[in-house]
């Protein structure tokens, strides 16, 4: 499914054949003219329902490929849109790049971290270094910032008045709720360092007023509001973990109001959810017991 936000922005929609895993993942497509800037592919299992999204909007060939980081949720089917988009220039942070031309640690640490996941994702493709620029030519004016939080490769693009923050601000969920409330939980898996977190998201902040592109899932015009919740999200959440390692989650549903709203979430995406929440507080675990030691 693609959604038109307006003239040449559009959210493609990439749900994946696992219970649950709809309205969670989005690639993010800038039109110019017939060609296509695309903010974070999605994995190699939906790179076929990408590209035919593609051409439904009028795309002829793919310009840059923007990479907010390397997880195989995000990364993962670069290769593959490569393959049909071989002019396409990948712009990803240095810290990342190593593992897109040899992947085969990234792929054992996927697997390692989500399992079954991993492989219904599918197994990502290694680049070359011909693949990949340094700088953008366009005729948008697109800057690159720094974000380690989520991951030490992690990057935000801005375009304007849009803000495609990967996961740095966590993931967000608003279908089912009315007006400005919404679902929103941090997404910190290990390696987490709180406070690269936060100055991440401050250095977001300081930007000013933006609508938020989410990679998990959706759009939402209020950045610094969303930046708000984020970084008291990480804070209580980081406390709770410290003071009630066991009991975080039934704890933070009654304190967090935008987690909260994980009990009004359908049947299936509360099973997708509790994995991942489960990984988020894990994060938090090991790095709380770091700063202990």
């Amino acid at each position: 499914m693609k959604i038109k936000l307006n003239r040449d922005l559009f959210m493609i929609d990439l749900p994946q054949k696992i219970e649950g895993f709809r309205d969670f993942i989005a690639s993010w497509v800038l039109k110019e003219e017939d060609k296509a800037i695309i903010i974070d592919v999605g994995p190699a299992s939906t790179i076929n329902l990408l590209n035919k999204a593609l051409g439904e909007i009028g795309i002829k060939d793919v310009k840059y490929i923007l990479l907010t980081h390397i997880h195989i949720d995000h990364a993962g089917g670069v290769g593959d849109l490569l393959s049909l988009y071989p002019k396409a220039k990948v712009i990803v942070n240095e810290k990342g790049k190593k593992h897109l031309i040899n992947p085969e640690k990234l792929w054992n640490r996927s697997l390692e971290t989500l399992g079954k996941i991993a492989l219904s994702y599918g197994r990502i493709r290694g680049l070359e270094e011909k693949n990949f620029a340094e700088k953008i030519e366009s005729s948008y004016d697109i800057e690159i910032i720094y974000t380690p939080g989520h991951a030490s490769h992690h990057q935000c693009f801005i375009v304007e008045d849009l803000l495609f923050a990967g996961e740095s601000a966590g993931v967000y969920y608003d279908k089912i709720f009315k007006e400005d409330n919404y679902y929103l939980r941090p997404a910190t898996p290990p390696r987490f360092i709180l406070e690269k977190a936060i100055s991440s998201l401050e250095k977001l902040r300081n930007l000013g007023r933006k609508s938020v592109c989410f990679g998990h899932y959706g759009i939402y015009s209020n950045s610094i509001e969303i930046i708000n919740t984020a970084i008291k999200q990480l804070e209580r959440w980081t406390n709770v973990v410290r003071e009630y390692p066991d009991k975080a989650k039934d704890i933070l549903l009654t304190l967090d109001d935008k987690f909260s709203n994980y009990k009004h979430l359908p049947e299936d995406i509360k099973k997708r959810e509790d994995f991942f929440i489960e990984n988020t507080l894990t994060g938090m675990r090991e790095y709380v017991e770091r700063i202990k030691s």
